[in-house]
Formats: C-alpha cells, structure tokens, sequence
C-alpha cells in the first residue's frame, strides 16, 4: 500500500497534458501547448503549468524561460518586439515558459501559511520537472535555460544540480545569485523564527497603491507617457511612473529613471 502511495506521489507530480498544440488565435503562425502538475507536498496550491510556443516546424532548439518573481509563464503582450517568446519562437525556438505555483493563489486568499515550505528547493524542483518534460518531449534538442530577475537564481540552481538535465547553456537576464556567506554569519533558526511571528510569507507586488491603481498607471504609461498622471504633483502619468520605479526598494535600488 505504501509503495502504491509513493507510486501516484510520483506519477501526479510529473507534469501531464492539459491542452493540446492549438494555433494563438491573434497570433497567427504561434502554436501553444499546455502541461500541468500537483507537485508534492500536494497541497491545494501546490501546482505548476508549463507553455510551449513555437511555429509550425519542430525545432532542434528549445529554451525553458524562468519568469521573475512576480510574473509567469503566460503570455502577457502579443507583440513580439515585446515577448521573448514570441520573437524567439517566431525564429524557430521551441520556448517553454513556467506557471510558478503562486500563479494558482486566488487573490482573496488570507492565510498564506502553506507558503512557508517554499523555498528554493522548492521552486528549483519544479523547474526541474519542467526540464524533464522537454527533454522527454524532444530528446535530441539542445537545451537552455533562460531566467529573468529571480528566475536567474532558479537557472544557476537548477545547473549546478547533480541530476540535472544537460544543458547546452544559460541565459541570464537581469538577475544575480545570492552571497554564500561565511558559517554562522546567518542565524536560520533565528531567522525562521521571525518569519513565523511575522507571517509575511508573501509579497504583495501592488502593495501600498493597490493593484487596480498599478495596472491603470501601467495602462496610461504605455499608451502615452504624456497622458495625464493618477495623482497630483506629477506632470505626467510618465513622471509618476518613474518616480514609482526610482523608490522601489530603496532609492535607486531597482532602477534609476530619474538619475
């Protein structure tokens, strides 16, 4: 019964077929392909997706795409000069994008304990499923790993595990890896103790404005840097937006706009 158990564990973690090749209906020649996966511990919220764009003709290049902390593997923009993945798989690049798996949290949800157990491991591991898929999709291609911002710390850690898929190459976009540290520097007990009294095991990207405010200022910014700004003492929805890039993290600590 026990080694049953462990059976299904396994088999359910393994990303399936959710959607078969369908061509983008508003981006004509750009096939998609849907697989999904319950990851342990297998939990409600314990899910990945992975997508597949490419054209047509099969390629012997694929590229697993790692989005940053608070994206996924979803198309968000159509235009290729504006989509990674679709201008490389406009160019014969069969590109595989993750769904991580705070993408399946509903926006109302309250307690985010279960969140705690997601560390690196964790989110290293799911990577890993998604690189056995492809390798087990298309054997003979040559294999990178693409991340951006946070996803460039999944791709080193993805590489320099022993199981590893080969790789014939990393991509890293805009993002670091964490300093090792000397021994003792950090104290983890400690610091594990302060996560649970604080129960931030969660960010809220739109924290502070609100997420319908973010997407408007968004929405004005990229239809006309010069359109009018959501709140006074700015002279444009441009000059607000840079202002909010300019304080996040810290001064200049994202990026540097008005510098």
């Amino acid at each position: 019964m026990l080694l049953a158990s462990a059976s299904a564990a396994r088999a359910d973690a393994e990303l399936a077929l959710a959607a078969r090749e369908q061509e983008l209906s508003d981006v004509p020649g750009i096939f998609e392909t849907r697989w999904s996966a319950q990851r342990p511990p297998g939990g409600a919220h314990d899910r990945i997706q992975l997508h597949r764009y490419r054209a047509r003709a099969p390629s012997t290049l694929a590229l697993l795409y790692l989005p940053g902390t608070h994206m996924n593997g979803e198309l968000a923009l159509r235009d290729e000069a504006h989509s990674l993945p679709l201008f490389l798989a406009r160019r014969g690049v069969e590109v595989y994008t993750l769904d991580y798996r705070s993408h399946f949290v509903a926006p109302d949800t309250t307690d985010l304990g279960f969140m705690r157990a997601w560390g690196l491991d964790t989110f290293t591991g799911d990577a890993a499923a998604a690189a056995a898929l492809i390798r087990r999709e298309r054997p003979d291609a040559r294999l990178f790993v693409a991340g951006f911002s946070r996803g460039v710390t999944l791709a080193y850690t993805l590489a320099m595990r022993a199981h590893a898929p080969a790789l014939a190459g990393l991509v890293a976009l805009d993002g670091g890896f964490k300093r090792a540290g000397r021994r003792g520097e950090v104290d983890r007990a400690a610091a594990l103790r302060e996560l649970d009294a604080s129960k931030r095991f969660a960010l809220d990207v739109a924290e502070g404005i609100g997420w319908e405010r973010r997407s408007e200022l968004m929405r004005r910014a990229a239809q006309d840097l010069g359109a009018t700004p959501l709140d006074p003492g700015f002279a444009s929805v441009g000059e607000q937006l840079a202002r909010v890039l300019q304080s996040a993290w810290g001064p200049g600590a994202l990026s540097n706009p008005e510098g």
